[in-house]
């Protein structure tokens, strides 16, 4: 009998495993093998098959100013010592800010030579990236442990204020001091006035390996609506050889009276192969935030040494990261999400394995490189992320052009399930640099102040015969989280729009950055972006200077394009609006609601009777996040509910007073 259980058993676990493999890819396609984050290229396996033709149209055209004409225009800014101000592979770091009140838009880097490249400066614009001061020291430092790499920074605009001169910025970036029991190993972070260059706070930690903390190179920096600064790493030992199982979490206030942040830190246990890459971000309400990267932590069937997208969640603000409370996302299989399991055509995929498989059996990767994150208006996380089929190996991609793309991945209800929206094809993977680096496509997400609107940008080589990201462009496209329309072309087709082409970008665009937010103005909706240029961009350790893109913008127009299909149950509010603080309250309480547009808003404060205790007339309030106060002076105690109106459209919720 036990002879008998153990041959099924063998027989169900040959069947498993097979299924685990997938289809097999027909011989001559060319599979190559993730290279381990920090190192170098990809491990070519076999030849290139030329055969497929690419299916997505890449001859797309750019707008300029939301007219959908004119080429945009490229001016200079700061330059650096070497191009690693702006960092390599993924590439998503926070480099460019920009603040719609205040009109203004900074660039962080690092500086020139002399007396070093380890000091820290900031380009600003106050005109919405029209001129600019560049080269504005932040930072400056003298002991070589000390000096700055991959700097990240935003700005800090107090409640109320119209002064940019008044306006601060958070930075963070790291240093070589070599206690992590590599070459890395410490934190370099601070504020600056951005009234006054002089007027810098700087800091210095570095690793404590007894404790748990290896401290590394932090890609991931969110600077709150509410005000608050974040920061994520991976604890990995001696320069990203071996993960110890915590990511560290930074939450930095604001404190008024020392016009610097003060950071609280916290280790946070999770359970995956390899984290790194890490990028943060939270909701316009500054509540729900995410710390997201690509990796492998078991909990998926058949997807065991893939990678795929990885979420640590917090619902309050930041105050705690509950390693339960961690998402893993199935991307492919039979649970996976649709949207990329039929992205590819019956004959593109009978060109990949000679023969049309079940699409459920079909493995896909989101490798850790090329990855990005933004939260929406109701706290649901949008993922940036490219797309490959797997290879017939773990650790293995397919890498015929254009099958593979860039995707947003997201949730409409808060990450119990997932949809995701392609964005655009991709001709090329990677592009190989001196001193044997690679770099990446650097996905990247954009996006307006009340989170109901993103722009996704990316880089991409498409030029014929060309297998490496050698020559790139900028690409970019608009998605409305309340439409579900994506941006077209600027000839209406269903494709990115190609930003710098028959500019002075065209084809040296390289190591692109896009700010976290866009300039909105009379419903213009304008992505700064820089890149970096140099003599020789095959050779980043030589200086560069900086450009940035004035004026590529889209407006409501643009988005023409049916992206996931509606279903009416899942269209968002036009409008949220939160619970009142203090609740239970007494004489006052305060109301805030975050607007997708300017609206005329009406409130009524009723007794449990419905009968109306207090009516605010009709306001008219601008897009975002909002505040209004409530006097309650002479009601008496009891349960009463408040209801927000825009047009026929309203949100009740009960208020108590003691």
């Amino acid at each position: 009998m036990k002879k008998t259980l153990l041959i099924t058993w063998a027989v169900v676990l040959s069947i498993v495993c097979f299924g685990q493999a997938g289809p097999k890819i027909k011989p001559g396609i060319k599979q190559t093998q993730i290279a381990v984050p920090g190192q170098h290229r990809f491990n070519d396996a076999m030849p290139l098959n030329n055969s497929i033709v690419a299916e997505a149209s890449h001859q797309a055209k750019l707008l300029k100013s939301g007219d959908g004409t004119d080429f945009v225009n490229i001016i200079d800014i700061g330059n650096a010592a070497n191009g690693f101000s702006y960092g390599y592979n993924n590439g998503s770091a926070t480099i460019v800010w920009a603040n719609n009140d205040l009109n203004m838009v900074i660039n962080t880097h690092r500086m020139t030579d002399p007396p070093h490249s380890g000091n820290l400066a900031i380009d600003v614009s106050f005109d919405g990236g029209l001129t600019w001061e560049v080269n504005r020291q932040i930072y400056n430092v003298d002991y070589e442990e000390y000096r700055a790499r991959y700097p990240q920074g935003g700005i800090y605009n107090p409640p109320g204020n119209t002064d940019p001169a008044n306006a601060f910025l958070g930075f963070f970036s790291c240093s070589l001091d070599g206690s992590n029991g590599g070459d890395w190993g410490s934190y370099t972070y601070g504020s600056a006035s951005i009234g006054d260059p002089t007027d810098t706070i700087v800091h210095y930690v570095t690793s404590n390996l007894a404790a748990g903390y290896a401290r590394g190179i932090p890609m991931a920096f969110d600077l709150t609506q509410t005000g608050h600064t974040f920061m994520a790493d991976a604890c990995l030992e001696d320069s990203y050889v071996s993960y110890l199982g915590n990511i560290m979490i930074w939450k930095g206030t604001w404190n008024e009276e020392t016009t610097d942040y003060e950071y609280e830190e916290q280790l946070v246990p999770v359970d995956c192969e390899y984290a790194r890459y890490l990028r943060i971000a939270f909701s316009p309400d500054g509540q729900t935030g995410f710390v997201y990267w690509n990796d492998d932590n078991g909990s998926i069937p058949n997807m065991a040494e893939r990678y795929y997208p990885i979420l640590l969640r917090t619902t309050d603000g930041g105050e705690t990261w509950d390693d339960n409370d961690v998402l893993s996302i199935q991307v492919s299989g039979v649970d996976g999400i649709e949207a990329i399991k039929n992205w590819l055509s019956d004959e593109m995929l009978i060109e990949v394995f000679g023969e049309l498989p079940d699409r459920d059996d079909i493995l896909y990767d989101v490798p850790w490189f090329n990855s990005d994150i933004a939260v929406d208006a109701w706290g649901n996380p949008h993922l940036a992320c490219t797309v490959f089929l797997s290879g017939d190996e773990p650790g293995f991609i397919v890498t015929v052009p254009e099958t593979f793309g860039v995707f947003d991945i997201f949730s409409m209800d808060g990450g119990e399930t997932w949809q995701a929206q392609l964005l655009g094809s991709l001709k090329t993977i990677d592009n190989e640099y001196e001193p044997d680096f690679s770099e990446y496509h650097r996905v990247q997400i954009a996006q307006n102040r009340a989170g109901t609107k993103f722009f996704f940008t990316w880089n991409d080589t498409d030029i014929e015969g060309f297998e490496d990201n050698s020559n790139p462009d900028i690409y970019a496209r608009g998605f409305d989280c309340v439409s579900h329309m994506l941006t077209a072309n600027a000839d209406g087709e269903d494709a990115p729009d190609n930003v710098t082409t028959f500019t002075e970008g065209m084809w040296t665009a390289f190591f692109h950055a896009t700010s976290k937010y866009i300039l909105e103005n009379d419903g213009v909706y304008t992505i700064p972006m820089t890149y970096e240029h140099n003599g020789d961009p095959f050779q980043p350790s030589d200086p560069v200077q900086y450009k940035y893109i004035t004026d590529f913008s889209y407006t409501d127009d643009n988005f023409t394009i049916v992206g996931i299909e509606d279903d009416p149950k899942t269209i968002q509010s036009t409008f949220t609006v939160e619970q009142n603080v203090p609740n239970p309250c007494h004489n006052t309480t305060s109301i805030k609601f975050n607007l997708l547009a300017g609206s005329k808003v009406d409130i009524q404060l009723s007794n449990i009777l419905g009968q109306a205790v207090i009516h605010m007339p009709e306001k008219y309030y601008p897009a975002g996040i909002q505040q209004m106060s409530l006097d309650l002076q002479g009601i008496n105690p009891g349960i009463y509910f408040y209801t927000v109106s825009i047009g026929k459209e309203s949100t009740t919720t009960k208020l108590i007073i003691k």
